[in-house]
């Protein structure tokens, strides 16, 4: 379907924040032909919007626009974090559609990961990730373990002289024994794989670095497969690291250990070498350890009228081992987070919900999160199957008076498994098991999750009215209190019929209709004197609609 009206905004000001500074260099430019209209008066800050109002895109297409800014670091040099949003509706109004930027050039995927910039990285950077696959079982106590190494230039001189180094013998310990003298290394890419690599002793170069490039931007992927005895380990999770390094054009040594997965930059701050996680690899699928998970994470928070806000918990929980679990529990005790220390208070907007199919977990609708902090009843009717996932929603109403702004919160899970009772402390997110190892009560997997609510905002102070006669007294529609918001201002007269409308005011209304139909000649000295009625929105959600007097 065609759409009209696309806007395209991009608050270059809510990203360079001081020290830094910034200016737009020049016009946003989109291609010859296209139907985009390029805002010539974009700043990225009152103009924030790269298009003009008459800008259309039809069905199906793409376009892009192009513009240039000036940064002045003032010491900081980043990262920095820009989304664009776009919008537009379609031709008969009907329907509004809306995306945040995803990082890159293809609009199509799912997700809306900010762009980064940063001037503080050196030339040469390499990045690396290591995933593993499923393991294959052979045959008893015999696996084949399928394992990726991707590399990247990240930097912006070619590299050369790529090496990655694993040894797979500090790997597979504790009684673990690699079965294969030779490990075969399948390459993509400008580098040359080692065909003599076994992962242990002193042939653990997986390159031949003199044969191995990286030009700038360029990735490359080593595959190969580990065959392991663990008939006598002692231990059926392993963890492993790979080490890549390089040489720039000016023989300079670039180095990065490997962070788990698939992406070296998981954190989009544009710097690998801040990412190294280890790899696991869990074999004990067959394992007799039952365990609980929980994680919890903000679904969303939503500002209400009042400057309070609807937080929506999530909270995740997953039976982990062979066994169904038993007098499943879940508790949160809000008390701790919200109260006069942290200087909020809370109220619990509706009862938990289950938001996963086929649930038989028995919620608490009691639950108050203080003298009755369970949301999950213990008894015998609340189970978890084995490998079972539940998520419960959690909705509370937080009000804060802005002495504090993170708060953070933990739930407790605990069952009945054959070996006993298990529990488990929450960590932040939606994986309860974040390294992979089968066992979510690791001490490093107990995260609180954190609240983020912005500082409280100054008290919000609209006039009762104001005097256009133009003697530099009150001449203008004043609104105080708002900064750092977007304002939005509807005035209509007593027969309602909307006279002025701005969906960015800044303070600039003197009086002067911009909309409706024309009442006299008289409208280019503003609207007649009388009470008008006005509808004022805020982009923290707050709206406002009171009566004003205009009074000459």
């Amino acid at each position: 379907m065609d759409l009209k009206g696309i806007s395209l905004i991009d608050s270059l000001s809510k990203v360079f924040t001081s020290p830094a500074s910034y200016s737009v260099v020049g016009s946003p430019v989109v291609r010859s032909g296209s139907t985009l209209v390029a805002n010539t008066a974009y700043d990225g800050n009152t103009q924030p919007n790269l298009l003009g109002a008459a800008s259309t895109l039809g069905a199906g297409a793409q376009d892009t626009v192009v513009f240039v800014v000036n940064v002045k670091t003032n010491g900081n040099s980043g990262p920095f974090y820009s989304s664009a949003t776009a919008e537009g509706s379609t031709l008969d109004g009907s329907q509004t559609v809306k995306d945040i930027s995803n990082n890159g050039f293809d609009p199509n995927p799912v997700g809306s990961v900010s762009t980064t910039v940063r001037f503080d990285l050196p030339k040469g950077l390499l990045g690396v990730a290591k995933s593993v696959g499923t393991p294959t079982l052979v045959s008893a106590g015999v696996y084949d373990i399928p394992y990726t190494i991707a590399l990247s230039n990240l930097g912006t001189v070619d590299l050369k002289k790529v090496q990655v180094v694993d040894n797979l013998s500090q790997t597979f310990g504790h009684g673990a024994l690699i079965v294969s003298n030779q490990i075969s290394v399948s390459g993509v890419g400008t580098v040359t794989v080692n065909p003599s690599y076994t992962g242990q002793g002193l042939i653990t170069n997986m390159l031949v670095d003199s044969a191995s490039t990286l030009a700038v931007g360029a990735k490359a992927t080593l595959s190969f497969i580990v065959r392991v005895d663990v008939t006598s380990a002692d231990t059926l999770t392993f963890y492993n690291t790979a080490l890549a390094s390089a040489l720039t054009p000016t023989d300079e040594v670039v180095e990065d250990v490997s962070t788990a997965g698939t992406n070296d930059d998981p954190d989009n701050d544009l710097d690998p070498r801040n990412n190294s996680q280890t790899t696991p690899i869990v074999l004990n699928s067959l394992s007799s350890n039952s365990y609980i998970g929980v994680a919890m994470s903000v679904r969303d928070t939503v500002r209400k009228a009042d400057g309070s806000f609807n937080v929506t918990y999530q909270i995740v929980v997953k039976a982990y081992g062979p066994d169904a679990l038993k007098n499943v529990s879940v508790s949160d005790t809000l008390s701790k987070v919200f109260n006069s220390q942290t200087g909020s208070t809370y109220t619990i907007v509706s009862a938990p919900i289950i938001t996963s199919t086929g649930s038989a977990l028995k919620l608490n609708p009691n639950f108050n999160g203080g003298t009755d902090p369970v949301i999950v009843l213990g008894d015998s009717t609340s189970t978890l199957a084995a490998g079972k996932v539940d998520t419960i929603q959690v909705v509370v109403n937080v009000a804060s008076s802005g002495s504090t702004t993170t708060f953070l919160n933990s739930a407790y899970a605990q069952a009945i498994a054959k070996s006993g009772t298990v529990s488990d402390v929450s960590t932040s997110g939606l994986n309860p098991d974040l390294n992979g190892n089968g066992n979510p009560t690791d001490s490093n997997e107990r995260e609180a999750t954190a609240l983020n609510l912005p500082p409280t905002y100054l008290a919000i102070f609209i006039p009762e009215g104001f005097s256009p006669n133009g003697d530099g007294i009150n001449d203008l529609f004043v609104i105080r209190g708002t900064v750092g918001l977007t304002v939005s201002l509807d005035v209509y007269n007593r027969w309602g019929n909307l006279v002025y409308t701005n969906a960015d005011y800044h303070n600039d209304w003197d009086s002067k209709p911009n909309t409706g139909i024309a009442i006299s000649a008289t409208d280019s000295n503003g609207v007649p004197d009388g009470t008008y009625y006005y509808v004022i929105t805020l982009s923290d959600g707050r709206k406002f609609v009171r009566y004003m007097t205009i009074n000459r």
